[in-house]
């Protein structure tokens, strides 16, 4: 059975991603059509004819509406590898459940998902006009991944019971990955976090000139002083340029490419002449000339432009999230924009959550923090449907941590949304006095377990939501109101995370990522596969180290580490769900971390669209370079650009 299984889902998974994706039939040549501005250069010589530039088997896409080629468009929004970068595969949307092809244009795997095979599309190229081959895959795999200099720690995500995948060369259009054991959720992984599709692949035939395996002791010497390098991995490192913000000369397989100096007033992206994606009509994509994206020079000046109409998309988030929310929907006549929602896609699940330190260097806090009745109390002190209300307009719904909302998920079930998560002080009151803070000082709070006065620090991320501060202001009132003495102190992400991982922190609040993808083999927050495992660093320091190092966590804990093992192996994706469910259980019964409040209907957040706009989704995901946004498809009517 579980041969046949696993054969099945392969053979499902490809059907159906071919069906979507590659069209019923691969297009002629002849078809093929290109932007005005491809055209003039082909004309001029000065770039190959599209039927040249695209590979053998293009990605066939489906658009709501064919577009029209031309026109720049301009965001707030959009991180540069939102425009330069693609995956490895994607996913159906919505739901986020079956693997897609995309770059690769089918998979395989062998009978007990030891192995993987990709296969790439013949003729595609880089935006440079270098083809893309297998031998991508095995420069960044043996000269990157494997270079202790470059990466001095390998990556666990292609890693199973301890031991890493191989990566091996079948040909120049296949590649394999090849594991110790079963591994039924390595392509799932790679589908629900883009990145890790992404990263299996560099341009090796513009990177080796970077890289002393290929380029000479003086070669490297000479580049190292002209850029101002002090070692060859800081050359590299930069010429790589993982994220697109400082490198343009890099070869990239996105739909638009760096135009202009890294920093400059107004970052301009211009179309990738060998884009391998077309439409059913055999237009070659993007639809899009060129997008403009000026630098903020705060939220303000931003709030400004979008309410004038000047940016063409952006995020609620990125110009002061909820708090201008009234004055963006009043608007929206005058700035000619329309919103449309966002979905939790693979961002914030649950917004305002507690992660209460268990391994506290005071033994008093840390007696208190590890009471399970403390941080219930904790919990219903909060008034969930009052922090929604006044800071997020209604936006949301109190809840623990949980999956998305609807299928396939049903993150919406009452064991996930409702546990502790009802607003009742007098049963706070009678938790803590029940495990003993009964005394109080002269101002009425109360005295921690060893008589002392007891100050509970919230360190909140300042930036990310913007609404967090204020959420903790809101948590500090509601704390006070049972006796519990609080101080807010928001900073930027790198000084708190510093904080956590010394474990010098008492309550540390910030947004519990998922969404969708809290219930996938790809999840790093549910489950403790780093030392900086914001649930409980110790706890997963001592089974990262095998207990060498940390504190030893609780049962549940191990168990929680050990589904991860058996969810990472299962193939059949019904068992392996039932298996997130349970860990995500394990987090939510024992209140680690303590939810705030969940995304209602699947929607986070409110992005901005100007109405010349056509083709976007809505719902939008978050991730929707690589998902269901498919900005390769957007365009400006001509009467419009």
């Amino acid at each position: 059975m579980r041969k046949k299984r696993i054969k099945m889902f392969v053979v499902a998974a490809l059907v159906i991603g071919l069906a979507i994706f590659l069209g019923r039939m691969p297009l002629l040549a002849a078809e093929y059509n290109e932007a005005p501005s491809l055209r003039v250069l082909v004309a001029a010589g000065e770039l190959p004819p599209v039927e040249e530039r695209l590979p053998d088997i293009p990605m066939v896409e489906d658009p709501p509406e064919i577009g029209v080629y031309g026109g720049a468009i301009s965001t707030t929004s959009w991180p540069p590898h939102y425009m330069t970068d693609e995956y490895l595969l994607t996913v159906d949307a919505p739901g986020y459940v079956i693997p897609m092809p995309n770059i690769v244009r089918a998979w395989e795997i062998n009978d007990d998902a030891t192995e993987v095979t990709f296969y790439l599309r013949k003729g595609m190229r880089w935006s440079d006009g270098g083809l893309f081959t297998a031998d991508d895959f095995m420069f960044w795999y043996n000269d990157v991944e494997l270079n202790k200099e470059l990466t001095p720690i390998q990556r666990t995500w292609y890693a199973i019971g301890g031991e890493s995948g191989v990566m091996s060369k079948i040909d120049d259009l296949t590649v394999k990955w090849t594991f110790s054991q079963t591994f039924g959720s390595f392509v799932d992984s790679l589908a629900e976090t883009p990145g890790r599709g992404q990263t299996q692949f560099l341009p090796a035939h513009y990177l080796k000139q970077f890289h002393p395996d290929y380029a000479s002791e003086d070669e490297l010497a000479a580049l190292m002083k002209e850029g101002g390098y002090d070692t060859w991995m800081d050359l590299f490192s930069t010429k790589m340029d993982r994220y697109g913000t400082k490198n343009p000369e890099r070869p990239v397989l996105g739909p638009w490419v760096v135009a202009n100096e890294i920093g400059s007033a107004i970052q301009i992206y211009e179309r990738n002449p060998y884009y391998w994606k077309v439409d059913t009509q055999g237009n070659q994509l993007p639809y899009i000339d060129q997008i403009e994206v000026p630098r903020s020079t705060g939220v303000e000046t931003d709030l400004l432009r979008v309410i004038a109409g000047e940016i063409d998309f952006t995020r609620q988030a990125v110009i002061g999230g909820l708090s201008n929310f009234t004055i963006v929907m009043d608007n929206r006549e005058n700035g000619d924009y329309r919103t449309i929602r966002v979905t939790e896609g693979l961002g914030a699940a649950n917004v305002g959550t507690m992660h209460v330190n268990v391994s506290h260097k005071n033994p008093a806090k840390r007696e208190l923090f590890n009471n399970l009745d403390f941080r219930k109390a904790l919990s219903v002190a909060l008034n969930r449907q009052e922090i929604v209300d006044v800071g997020y307009r209604g936006v949301g719904i109190p809840s623990q941590v949980s999956p998305a909302s609807g299928p396939p998920y049903y993150g919406e079930r009452p064991e996930f949304k409702e546990y502790y998560t009802q607003y009742d002080p007098e049963l706070a009151n009678e938790l803590l006095d029940g495990i003993g803070l009964t005394a109080r000082d002269s101002e009425g709070y109360r005295l921690g377990p060893d008589g002392e006065k007891l100050l509970i620090t919230l360190n909140v991320i300042s930036h990310w939501v913007p609404e967090l501060p204020d959420i903790a202001d809101m948590m500090k009132i509601y704390l006070a109101a049972v006796g519990l003495n609080t101080i807010v102190k928001p900073a930027p992400e790198e000084p708190i995370y510093e904080i956590v991982n010394a474990l010098e922190h008492d309550i540390f609040i910030r947004t519990f990522n998922g969404g969708n993808w809290l219930q996938s083999a790809a999840n790093s927050y549910l489950f403790p596969r780093s030392t900086g495992w914001h649930i409980a660093p110790a706890w997963a320091r001592w089974l990262l180290t095998d207990g060498e190092q940390g504190e030893e966590p609780p049962a549940w804990v191990k168990r929680l580490n050990d589904i991860d093992g058996l969810a990472k192996a299962e193939v059949d994706q019904t068992t392996r769900f039932a298996l997130y469910d349970e860990a995500i259980l394990l987090l939510v019964n024992n209140l680690m971390p303590i939810g705030v409040w969940g995304v209602a209907g699947g929607i986070d957040a409110v992005a901005i669209i100007t109405n010349r706009l056509k083709n976007v989704y809505d719902p939008i995901d978050t991730y929707f370079a690589g998902c269901s946004g498919r900005l390769h498809t957007w365009y400006v009517p001509v009467d419009e650009q």
